[in-house]
């Protein structure tokens, strides 16, 4: 037992017994954050090009064994699913986590079966998302993970035409009659697309947090080469990881996808998927915006203010969640079917605004400089293209889009948060520091984040409950835009969340009955009893 005093306000000491103090989450395992290591962009079958029942997969009794390239490590994982353009129930079972092999085989001794909220198996309604439990798992970084999952007869008659899936991901993937999730060696046929699959998050005591590379096709890595992670956000994560710091990457680039349109060749417009994609995103601190207006430039309707004002709203969002967000110049597409001079033009008009200090980035990638043609800067340079329609890089080329990103940019730093606006609540954006405390409305109860780490709920000097983090030294805790309650240190490394993500529009309240709770749309998502 530790008995630790802390002077608070109103001028009395309290002395908290830390042990026995912990966190009881509803339906949630409390704890480190989760911090995103991979996820993709998803789109509606329907929008992509004919892909449904790829090489026979109809997901009735059938096994998906899914590779995925880690960016950051750690000592536990979880999944995420989604059935977001389903239009029927989606059913999942016996889904298991492995280290990958070579092909379709994994590594003998690594597989680990996941649950959802303890039970095997989990029905997905239209329009939802389910996060898994988490699962001590080892996840290496930039290593292959396969993650297997069962289709039962439950899903007979799901029309094919509507499935979630994420396609053109240059890697190959898996299917087999019958459950056969938990095998090493898997006889099965090639896939190419990612089916509702949508993110590996992991728990990293030493983890800074994840960057979203929000993108369209040049994010997604078209043209790089199949099977090799070759993509510039995997690029990226190498650098990451060379030098030492701990930092996840998720790729959502989505191919074709447009900035302001979503009537594209491929998924929603930026605009529309920015809330699911970036602000929702386990442990996301930064986001890079990339190359979504270089779909929009080639309609001779859309002009470069509506594009700029499209980019600035992205900005506001971003800074209103707390996160820095840095802008891609856009790179030279002369050549490519959709380029006209108007179009250059207007890609020419928003590359000034990135580059002028008015633009609100706080940071620029100028992703064009490395790649275009020194002769002709309209062009990629020969030696970057990635194939005949001269607007993908190839390999050396996505390297190059790596390797211009200034590290420095993710320096470890808190961003500045807004205090409570109202007694007993805090919204998205919202928190506290030491000695500045969330008040019940009934001004009976505290919600106090003490300098050594622990966030306690007291009733006059009587702790309550507390997260029991004790060992150092807290700088603020935030609700954050995905509904994750956080503590972070000095040097905006997170100490400890509720891990209520994902939750749309979520808010924190202090009720007079001495609770915490952290509520959505849809009900209650967290909770400080039992």
């Amino acid at each position: 037992m530790i008995l630790r005093c802390k002077h608070l306000v109103r001028n009395y000491t309290a002395c908290i017994v830390l042990a026995g103090f912990g966190v009881h989450a509803h339906a949630q395992t409390s704890g480190l954050p989760w911090i995103g290591t991979w996820g993709v962009g998803q789109v509606d079958a329907s929008d992509s090009l004919p892909s449904t029942g790829e090489n026979g997969l109809i997901f009735n009794q059938q096994t998906v064994r899914q590779i995925v390239h880690t960016s950051i490590g750690g000592s536990t994982a979880r999944v995420q699913f989604s059935n977001e353009y389903g239009t029927t129930p989606l059913t999942i079972a016996d889904v298991h986590i492995a280290q990958r092999s070579s092909g379709s085989s994994t590594v003998s001794g690594t597989d680990r079966a996941i649950t959802f909220a303890g039970a095997t198996s989990v029905t997905i309604a239209p329009g939802a998302r389910i996060v898994s439990d988490g699962v001590a798992f080892t996840v290496m970084p930039g290593s292959d993970v396969a993650i297997s999952t069962f289709y039962p007869a439950a899903n007979a008659g799901m029309p094919l035409t509507h499935v979630t899936l994420h396609p053109f991901t240059e890697q190959t993937s898996y299917f087999a009659a019958g459950d056969r999730s938990s095998q090493v060696s898997l006889s099965a046929t090639e896939i190419g697309n990612y089916y509702f699959l949508t993110n590996l998050d992991v728990q990293n005591s030493a983890a800074a947090g994840a960057v979203v590379a929000f993108g369209a096709s040049i994010t997604d890595g078209d043209d790089s080469s199949g099977d090799t992670n070759h993509r510039w956000p995997n690029f990226l994560s190498q650098r990451f990881n060379a030098a030492g710091m701990n930092i996840g990457v998720i790729n959502k680039g989505i191919s074709g996808a447009h900035l302001l349109s979503s009537a594209g060749f491929f998924g929603d417009s930026a605009e529309s998927r920015f809330s699911r994609d970036v602000l929702q995103q386990p442990g996301v601190r930064w986001v890079i915006l990339s190359d979504f207006p270089l779909n929009d430039v080639s309609d001779p309707s859309v002009t470069a203010s509506s594009l700029i004002a499209g980019m600035q709203s992205l900005i506001t969002q971003s800074h209103q969640n707390h996160l820095k967000i840095f802008c891609s110049v856009l790179t030279p597409f002369k050549g490519s079917g959709g380029w006209t001079p108007q179009g250059e033009a207007t890609r020419q008009q928003i590359n000034t605004f990135i580059r002028s200090g008015t633009s609100g980035c706080d940071g620029i990638i100028d992703q064009a400089s490395v790649i275009q043609d020194p002769n002709d800067p309209e062009m990629i340079a020969a030696k970057f293209l990635g194939g005949p329609d001269d607007i993908h890089p190839n390999d050396a080329g996505y390297q190059a889009i790596a390797n211009i990103v200034n590290l420095s940019l993710f320096a470890p730093g808190l961003t500045a948060i807004q205090g409570p606006t109202a007694c007993g609540v805090l919204r998205a954006g919202q928190g506290i520091v030491p000695d500045q405390p969330l008040m019940s409305c009934d001004g009976r109860f505290m919600l106090f984040l003490q300098d050594d780490g622990n966030l306690v709920i007291y009733e006059g000097n009587t702790p309550l409950w507390a997260t029991g983090t004790v060992g150092a030294k807290s700088a603020q805790a935030v609700l954050e835009a995905n509904g994750n309650l956080v503590i972070y240190d000095s040097d905006g490394r997170p100490l400890w969340a509720t891990n209520s993500d994902p939750a749309d529009g979520a808010t924190l309240s202090l009720g007079d009955d001495g609770t915490l709770v952290i509520r959505d749309a849809d009900g209650t998502v967290w909770t400080s009893t039992v």
